[in-house]
């Protein structure tokens, strides 16, 4: 599914056949379709420019919606209720900026649960329900000499602007060298140009971009660092708590009717083993 075949106001066709099963099928403890005691309001949908495929996809044109898998989880979320999604492409290093200085209220995105206590987020609010479970790997080409215990000499890719936790210490102990770029397609190039060795991140998500990039003669292998966080929806620390209690009942109910699981197969379900 792409950017350009999804949108707020006309759902595609699996975000429809989806909210059908959700919303039509009998449950004991489904919450209502539509909530009229919540108030209007406007969230601003932050979308991670160029760094988020599958997680998210940036819209081609600022007239298109977004994609991936938080759009379909948050249209999910918010279908048929009062609110109103606003989204707002940007570049992470640039968003984590405005919302620590407080420039950006009433916004929604998705965090790791290792961002949690990151106080460049400004004292954001983590959703109760898991929508993913991000496994970290060293990423390299087929081919190329897998990752040893002793880095010496290596250097490893990494986003500009995300949090990466104690890795990238326990890496740098290992005496590798870190070299930021700004989206997972220059990580790819890092690699290819020999400009790092290893790319410090997702290998299903990597290796979604690879096929649905058009990256040519490229197969991509990873080495897991054992090491996961949870990912799920991200809000500002201004979200109000019938808000904050919409969201978290609404992501339960697509977790309980396995949508949850339906949308990630769909665009990770062949690279996950």
């Amino acid at each position: 599914m792409h950017a350009d075949n999804c949108s707020i106001f006309k759902r595609s066709t699996f975000t429809f056949c989806l909210l059908l099963l959700l919303f039509l099928t009998p449950s004991t403890n489904a919450i209502p379709f539509f909530e009229e005691s919540l108030d209007p309001l406007t969230l601003q949908y932050l979308v991670y420019d160029t760094t988020g495929a599958p997680i998210q996809i940036s819209p081609a044109s600022e007239d298109l919606p977004p994609g991936g898998i938080i759009s379909e989880v948050i249209f999910a979320i918010f279908n048929g209720s009062d609110y109103t999604i606003l989204p707002r492409t940007r570049p992470i290093a640039r968003i984590k900026r405005d919302t620590y200085e407080e420039k950006l209220d009433n916004w929604i995105t998705y965090g790791l649960r290792s961002w949690e206590n990151d106080p460049d987020w400004g004292g954001q609010f983590l959703a109760s329900t898991d929508i993913l479970n991000y496994e970290y790997s060293l990423v390299y080409l087929k081919g190329k000499t897998a990752p040893a215990s002793d880095l010496t000499g290596k250097v490893i890719s990494v986003i500009q602007g995300y949090q990466y936790g104690a890795l990238l210490g326990n890496l740098s102990n290992r005496g590798a060298t870190i070299l930021e770029v700004k989206s997972q397609v220059d990580a790819i190039e890092a690699l290819q140009r020999g400009r790092a060795d290893f790319y410090l991140g997702n290998l299903p998500r990597m290796q979604y971009l690879v096929n649905n990039q058009n990256i040519n003669n490229v197969t991509l292998m990873g080495q897991s660092l054992n090491y996961a966080t949870p990912l799920t929806i991200m809000m500002s620390k201004d979200t109000p708590e019938t808000l904050r209690i919409f969201v978290n009942d609404r992501l339960r109910l697509l977790k309980e009717k396995n949508a949850l699981d339906a949308i990630v197969s769909y665009y990770l379900g062949s690279y996950i083993k």
